[in-house]
């Protein structure tokens, strides 16, 4: 019988780190070399990501009922009392020994982790960003690496990341002891065998459109870098014939249709596009943006290299290792992207971007290679 493994993911939230783990989890399920069976928050996204993976789904409140009437120290203790319970539950019924605690940011999650590692004999935390408290911009950094370094980092049994620029950059600011792994991150399902947009070389008088794809957030997906530039250039992009179009939904949207409304001629420039399939919107496109100050492994880059479009990121530990050093751009520097996105009008730079991508896309992401990194990584976690 195979051996169980616990996923633990009490996010009450939902998004790409989310979308992996429901891949990691169908992938363990079609492999078959341990039986995989997840925690989580009562969460409708989730329930709906790992809808039609036979999956053991343990669905229970992040906390109970009476934490909201506590002081908030005796609420988290509340909380992590309700937790230990659930999961020594659980446990009970499967057997499971060991875990793996899901967390969309360094102790993003701590009261699981530390239920689970009361609960379980191993258990492994996964988290896309690892880069320093200072780094991320959280608020009161100092106090956060404190918290950190005196008790966090010495919690799991090792660590799970995205890539191994992550992992060196977080053995290297943490000094954690533990073993580091790398899961990379792959692509949806169905993704490589959709049809590419058909290839086409614009020509000095076409407009280049430029997709700008997900979540519409400021600081994390810098768009109120992006949105600065296009109201501060709106002459230069329009000689250019260059027009930004996002597609997404998120609390920046209403400082977007603001600047829209007020600065004459950015509507020439900048598009702010409704929600459509993500197939169609980089189907629409010449390329596509990420002008991110954080990010894991971005979705959006892989899904755009699988399908051969040219994409021009921030040079970030989660995009260096992946795209052409060519298609890289410092934090915050949009005037140094669009001269390399006016690139891609030369068919030579085009054709070799698309060409270096779905090489690197082949060799590390896609889902033969997530399958022979999954297979590997268990060997690790299953003690």
């Amino acid at each position: 019988m195979a051996t169980s493994l616990a996923f633990i993911s009490m996010t009450e939230s939902f998004g790409g780190h989310e979308v992996m783990l429901a891949r990691w989890l169908k992938e363990l399920t079609a492999q078959g070399d341990v039986k995989p069976l997840l925690i989580s928050a009562e969460n409708a996204k989730v329930k709906a990501a790992i809808e039609g993976i036979a999956l053991d789904s343990h669905h229970i409140k992040p906390r109970p009922a009476i934490a909201e009437k506590l002081p908030r120290p005796l609420g988290k203790l509340a909380t992590l009392l309700h937790l230990v319970r659930c999961f020594a539950r659980i446990r009970r019924q499967t057997a499971a020994r060991n875990a793996v605690v899901s967390e969309g940011a360094l102790m993003s999650e701590p009261l699981a982790t530390i239920a689970a590692r009361l609960v379980f004999h191993r258990v492994h935390v996964y988290v896309p960003m690892v880069e320093s408290f200072h780094a991320l911009g959280y608020p009161e950094p100092d106090g956060a690496t404190k918290r950190f370094m005196r008790i966090y980092r010495w919690l799991p049994h090792s660590w799970i990341t995205l890539s191994s620029d992550h992992a060196d950059i977080f053995r290297k600011w943490s000094d954690v002891r533990q073993p580091v792994h790398v899961l990379r991150n792959t692509t949806m399902d169905g993704i490589e065998n959709a049809s590419p947009r058909e290839s086409s070389f614009p020509l000095p008088h076409d407009e280049l459109k430029v997709l700008v794809l997900g979540r519409l957030t400021a600081h994390h997906k810098g768009l109120d870098l992006l949105l600065a530039y296009a109201q501060q250039q709106v002459t230069s992009l329009r000689a250019r014939k260059i027009k930004f179009r996002l597609v997404g939904d998120g609390e920046y949207k209403p400082t977007i249709l603001a600047a829209l409304a007020a600065t004459p001629g950015l509507r020439d420039v900048l598009e702010l596009a409704p929600w459509s399939p993500p197939l169609d919107a980089y189907r629409q496109a010449d390329c596509v943006l990420l002008a991110s100050r954080i990010e894991g492994v971005p979705l959006v880059m892989l899904e755009a290299m699988a399908l051969g479009i040219p994409i021009f990121a921030s040079d970030l530990p989660g995009t260096r290792g992946y795209l052409p050093a060519e298609c890289l751009f410092p934090i915050g520097d949009l005037s140094r992207a669009v001269d390399l996105i006016e690139q891609i009008r030369a068919p030579e730079f085009k054709a070799r971007c698309i060409k270096k991508n779905l090489e690197q896309y082949r060799a590390t992401a896609s889902a033969a290679a997530f399958a022979e990194n999954t297979r590997q990584l268990t060997n690790e976690l299953v003690v």
